[in-house]
């Protein structure tokens, strides 16, 4: 009878230390939940801030090709003004002063 006593008398102790366990068990689920959801936000900043940056990037890309465009039409638009000069200085060579 002893024995059967003692553990009748263990029974709300093992209760309580499963309810303890339960409630840690229920108060790290809570914690990885709130993380993940702090982790998510993270996740979705980084998407944003890429987004922004890829943007930029496509804006920087299109600002140098005009500026390349740009330059090559100066390029060319001072070739034509050499060959101008050129010519001029040799329809002045057959002007004699």
């Amino acid at each position: 009878g002893n024995g059967v006593g003692h553990v009748l008398a263990d029974i709300p102790h093992s209760i309580q230390t499963l309810t303890d366990h339960n409630s840690h068990v229920g108060k790290t689920i809570e914690n990885t939940n709130r993380n993940m959801d702090v982790m998510l936000t993270s996740a979705e900043d980084i998407i944003h801030v890429s987004e922004r940056s890829s943007e930029n990037i496509d804006q920087i890309a299109a600002a140098t090709e005009e500026q390349n465009a740009s330059m090559q039409e100066l390029l060319a638009s001072s070739e034509e003004l050499a060959v101008i000069a050129d010519s001029l200085e040799k329809a002045f060579e057959n002007f004699e002063v």
